[in-house]
């Protein structure tokens, strides 16, 4: 039982402090609103990432978006290799050679990051 004073303060104030304490440590309730998915928000004070596992993207959407990013990949490689070729029928030169040479290392590059995302793509789709 608290005693109030003629000015309304407790004269019992220790007794109210870790009530005051926890009051000062909840978040507003603004910040504890998150979004799940387009429809459904969540009231919760903790991080979704601790409560669900996961990033957040659903497998199949991730597994669209990677197949779309891998076949721009694959079209970017077969314009490289185009232009490998007319610069190879164009001439030889030293220019020409240092060209032929990043061309090369683009297309290698390029190869290991298909590889990459091929990798990616299948470890998704085994899940």
């Amino acid at each position: 039982v608290a005693l109030w004073g003629v000015v309304g303060t407790c004269l019992n104030w220790h007794q109210h402090l870790p009530k005051m304490q926890q009051q000062a440590k909840e978040t507003p309730s603004y910040q504890t609103l998150k979004r799940i998915q387009k429809t459904f928000l969540v009231r919760c004070n903790v991080s979704l990432s601790k409560i669900i596992p996961g990033n957040g993207v659903r497998p199949a959407s991730q597994i669209r978006r990677l197949e779309k990013d891998l076949k721009q990949k694959r079209e970017e490689l077969g314009k490289l290799a185009e232009q490998e070729l007319l610069g190879q029928m164009a001439g030889a030169g030293r220019k020409k050679a240092a060209e032929a040479q990043e061309f090369v290392n683009k297309k290698t590059q390029m190869q290991e990051q298909i590889k990459e995302m091929e990798r990616q793509l299948n470890e998704l789709e085994v899940r």
